[in-house]
């Protein structure tokens, strides 16, 4: 069910939209529920963001990208097992059918990191903050990392990092939240936009941009139920 949405630009960033979105939902399911995790991709958010949510009682979930410090801090520490919280799981898959039928063992590793201070944009926003001024105060970030996802293996120091506020004593809930969002992302938005042939819109207008967009914001749920 979509909570919240904007029109921007094409070439705008998205992090430009995270809290305005954030705060829209809240709006919409004020009375209702109450959301208490964001999970995002990568471009969606900032470490100013994620410090701003977490300052409003919101955990946080988000990949990291590759070229942080702050990622190759928790492979690192991920590759040599300190302060690391291992998260291990095993299902099976059915395969075939009949005789043919076969059984496989999928398994998830992965060990959660705490207290990493390698981020430098966490924080808050005030001028002049800057990870080599002798004041500086880095907020502490928690990390899980991504050993082996089913059949796939990255060995010890992994590959994919989630970054997160929320605790990772157990560190499973972070990696199932962002496959949650990977659902969505992959095969509840973009999938269902494609079996509809949508003309293209009129003149650039207002109510050009609207129609789309609306179209294909009510036609998210009613495919998906």
């Amino acid at each position: 069910m979509p909570l919240a949405a904007t029109v921007v630009p094409s070439h705008a960033h998205e992090v430009r939209s995270t809290r305005a979105l954030v705060t829209q939902a809240r709006t919409t399911l004020a009375g209702h529920a109450r959301r208490h995790k964001v999970v995002c991709a990568k471009g969606w958010l900032d470490g100013v963001d994620r410090w701003c949510l977490d300052q409003h009682g919101l955990l946080v979930v988000v990949p990291a990208t590759d070229h942080l410090a702050v990622t190759i801090d928790a492979q690192a520490q991920a590759a040599v097992g300190a302060g690391v919280t291992m998260g291990r799981r095993v299902h099976t898959v059915r395969h075939g059918q009949g005789r043919a039928a076969w059984i496989e063992r999928l398994e998830t590793a992965v060990v959660g990191i705490t207290g990493l201070t390698t981020e430098d944009p966490s924080g808050t926003p005030e001028p002049g903050r800057h990870h080599h001024r002798r004041d500086f105060q880095p907020n502490r970030l928690n990390a899980v990392v991504v050993r082996k996802w089913t059949a796939h293996a990255s060995g010890p120091a992994g590959k994919t990092v989630f970054l997160t506020h929320a605790t990772v004593d157990q560190p499973l809930p972070p990696v199932d939240a962002d496959d949650d969002r990977s659902l969505i992302a992959n095969g509840w938005i973009t999938e269902r936009k494609q079996p509809w042939s949508r003309q293209p819109p009129p003149q650039k207008t207002a109510r050009a941009v609207r129609v789309p967009v609306m179209f294909t914001w009510r036609l998210c749920p009613l495919a998906t139920a």
